[in-house]
């Protein structure tokens, strides 16, 4: 038995449809996948590793990368023709921006590389916040506000130029990674072994959600939005 922790969206989109192809692989091995977005105890809930989308610090867990998490900061059409389209990090701050945990209010910080590679950081508001992605992002879609997105997550709609990529050039929480983490032991079970080098040969260096959609022609242009400004 291989018991595994996922972040509930993350994993519903992108593990568990590889889990037929892993089966078929590893047959002998049974797969029990928890999906939440909750904060795990590995140990204390015996599970064999975890699959997190964040930036590590220190830990008893060991940890390999198994693929970058590139966000884009982005918003639909009709948003951005009602309340502009902001030119700066700083002109976040004007929007209403889509908050992921009202834990410290209905505000955040939004870290951010310019393209001279300057960091910063911009504190967004906004009126509306959850603690699940695909609802932000559906409520992106809706035009309720900008959203700083994971390109898993919304490489879809920027496809079909139902959300829009914003600020060109800014790279946001560049120290964001998707890693899989374990129990530090001397040997580490095949199991475990054999399923966190099968993710990180599935998603690579470049995910496939970061590729274009053919291999001959990037995901169209997202449609131009005049801008005015911000209220």
């Amino acid at each position: 038995m291989l018991k595994v922790a996922l972040p509930a969206s993350f994993g519903h989109q992108h593990i568990a449809p590889l889990i037929p192809r892993f089966a078929q692989r590893y047959p002998k091995v049974e797969l029990a996948l928890s999906l939440s977005d909750r904060s795990i105890n590995l140990i204390e809930e015996g599970f064999d590793l975890a699959v997190r989308i964040a930036e590590l610090k220190d830990s008893s867990l060991a940890a390999r990368k198994l693929a970058p998490n590139r966000r884009v900061v982005c918003a639909s059409p009709a948003y951005l023709r009602e309340h502009g389209v902001p030119k700066t990090p700083q002109d976040l701050a004007k929007h209403n921006c889509l908050i992921v945990s009202w834990e410290h209010g209905f505000a955040m910080a939004w870290e951010y590389k310019s393209p001279v590679g300057k960091r910063g950081t911009v504190r967004v508001t906004g009126r509306y916040a959850c603690d699940n992605w695909e609802v932000l992002r559906d409520w992106a879609v809706a035009g309720l506000g900008v959203a700083l997105k994971s390109t898993w997550d919304v490489r879809k709609q920027l496809e079909e130029g139902s959300l829009v990529p914003l600020l060109p050039g800014y790279d946001f929480g560049t120290d964001v990674g998707i890693y899989a983490v374990y129990p530090h032991r001397r040997h580490l079970p095949a199991k475990t072994r054999a399923f966190i080098d099968f993710l990180a040969e599935s998603f690579g260096p470049e995910p496939y959600w970061d590729k274009p959609a053919t291999a001959t022609a990037a995901a169209p242009p997202a449609p131009r939005i005049k801008s005015r400004a911000a209220v």
